[in-house]
């Protein structure tokens, strides 16, 4: 587990707001790290000091996790859970609003952190409690949010599929695979009716996603009742052009420093 944290702009009084980026690569990929955030952290800080009218509240953290197939699931999401809280607890224990920023298979590990009890529960996983309720805001950018319905769309994925997981324990990884599992267990999914902002970002031209997995977390949403969400559907390049891209830099400036 590595954390950065951007301290160019740390200033003296504590900061109650951060935002959390997590990168994707498939759970494998050695080139998709905490450092793919670098330029767009770089990018965020020199907009905000051309702008004087813009306050610097918000502190910004990059996280990294163990990669496949050194690890299976749930060891991504577990490390996830416990780089989070180590934020909290050991840098800065005054945050009170975090923000998820995932990309790819950061999305997917974004979304289970809100749902992390009831999804370790199928692996007999127990952690150190992580206090959900600090997350206020999502932001996905094309994620994958349903595995068995990738496979239907891209059978070649179960190649890394295959590694990131034990045979077929990828129908219990995500609310929405468990939604099309057991349709009763109505419980997942409701601490999303407590966020301020979900922003689900895809790019039209990305080559390795299509939109239907952006519909299908729409879709899931609508489900469990919530309506309240921004799809931004618009140019930010390829699959991994998104999270370098000026437009998602205006887009986090415009919606949570402004």
């Amino acid at each position: 587990m590595e954390a950065m944290r951007d301290n160019s702009n740390v200033k003296s009084q504590v900061k109650q707001d951060a935002i959390i980026f997590i990168h994707g690569g498939a759970w494998r990929d050695p080139n998709n790290t905490f450092k793919d955030f670098e330029k767009l952290i770089k990018n965020i800080n020199n907009e905000l000091s051309s702008l004087s009218s813009l306050n610097n509240k918000i502190e910004l953290y990059s996280l990294d996790y163990r990669l496949s197939p050194t690890v299976k699931h749930p060891c991504h999401l577990i490390d996830v859970i416990n780089a989070i809280n180590y934020i909290i607890k050991n840098i800065n224990s005054n945050l009170k609003n975090l923000t998820l920023v995932g990309h790819s298979v950061g999305s997917t590990l974004a979304i289970q952190v809100l749902d992390y009890k009831k999804l370790l529960n199928y692996y007999n996983e127990n952690i150190d409690e992580l206090d959900i309720s600090f997350i206020k805001n999502l932001v996905l950018l094309d994620g994958i949010y349903d595995i068995p319905k990738l496979l239907d769309e891209y059978p070649s994925y179960l190649s890394f599929i295959n590694e990131a997981f034990e045979e077929k324990n990828f129908n219990t990884a995500t609310q929405l695979s468990i939604s099309n599992k057991d349709e009763k267990n109505v419980q997942i999914g409701m601490y999303f009716k407590f966020l301020k902002k979900i922003i689900i970002v895809q790019s039209e031209n990305d080559e390795l996603l299509s939109l239907n997995q952006t519909n299908f977390f729409v879709k899931w949403l609508n489900s469990i009742g919530i309506y309240k969400f921004e799809k931004i559907l618009d140019d930010f390049g390829k699959h991994n052009d998104v999270y370098e891209s000026d437009k998602l830099k205006d887009l986090i400036i415009l919606n949570f420093y402004k």
